[in-house]
């Protein structure tokens, strides 16, 4: 903890960060809006999925984390339907997701199995990133163990969702 910025702590930090070095970063970002990254995502992979399909290698975005803005900056992998915008920028199976429970499932409006079973039946889940989280209240919670008792998912259903789609990429337990 850096002493000279009032105690701020952020995971990853180290002693050459700084409260004004935090805000001079965010100062960066103050322009950008939803629409914005959706156009510099799309540029990304105009360039980037052609040569992914080319050489065959499955990109795989994962979820913003958390689903929502954090320091005013916006996101924009949060839920279904950016989702289904996202994968509609380029038509073409090496396009993917990495679907993440904890990601989506913090935000409770997204159905993950069902997003497991709807990604998966388009063959566009590339990897599966399955954790846990148990509720505290509707906005906070914290991670929990994979059991479906020590959380709020049922860690069965998804399990099941990705085993009946066939999935067989790699599974990243958290």
């Amino acid at each position: 903890m850096n002493p000279l910025d009032g105690g701020l702590s952020l995971p990853g930090w180290d002693e050459s960060y700084t409260l004004d070095g935090l805000r001079d970063l965010l100062k960066q970002y103050e322009a950008i809006d939803e629409e914005q990254l959706w156009k510099n995502l799309e540029a990304f992979l105009t360039k980037v999925i052609p040569v992914a399909h080319e050489v065959g290698i499955n990109m795989a975005i994962h979820p913003d984390d958390p689903p929502w803005s954090i320091f005013g900056i916006p996101r924009i992998i949060t839920n279904e339907q950016n989702i289904d915008r996202f994968l509609s920028l380029y038509d073409d199976v090496h396009h993917g997701l990495t679907l993440c429970s904890g990601s989506l499932g913090c935000a409770k409006f997204n159905d993950y199995t069902a997003m497991v079973r709807k990604y998966g039946a388009m063959g566009r889940i590339h990897f599966a990133h399955v954790r846990n989280l148990k509720f505290i209240t509707p906005t906070n919670f914290q991670e929990a163990p994979h059991l479906s008792s020590e959380g709020t998912f049922d860690m069965h259903a998804i399990m099941r969702a990705l085993y009946d789609i066939g999935f067989d990429g790699p599974i990243r337990p958290d």
